[in-house]
């Protein structure tokens, strides 16, 4: 998937997020920031982080939701500030699952 197609689905997800059909994110992991990795070039690498839901089909948005928040959950209990997708397919109907993985950082 191309930048521009992930940035739209991280986009379309910010809409859901907004709209309360998802999990609600605690007050650290709302601060995390997902970012493309130009953005991070001078932030101190913190791990891995992914984040995965159940519900796809009709309830793909949600799922996928779902997924992006257990991610930035992760990276905020990590210490991170950002988060740079390494995998973020979009919500998918035809899948048993959503996953969104990433890698975490902080500044310096």
């Amino acid at each position: 998937m191309g930048l521009g197609r992930q940035w739209a689905a991280v986009t379309l997800a910010a809409a859901v997020a907004t709209s309360g059909c998802a999990t609600s994110l605690s007050e650290a992991g709302a601060r995390v920031q997902i970012v493309g990795p130009d953005q991070v070039a001078d932030y101190q690498y913190v791990g891995q982080v992914m984040g995965s839901s159940i519900q796809a089909g009709v309830a793909r948005n949600q799922g996928y939701m779902n997924a992006v928040n257990e991610l930035l959950e992760q990276a905020a209990a990590m210490g991170a500030t950002h988060v740079v997708l390494t995998f973020n397919p979009g919500p998918a109907y035809w899948t048993w699952s959503q996953t969104v993985r990433g890698e975490a950082f902080r500044p310096r």
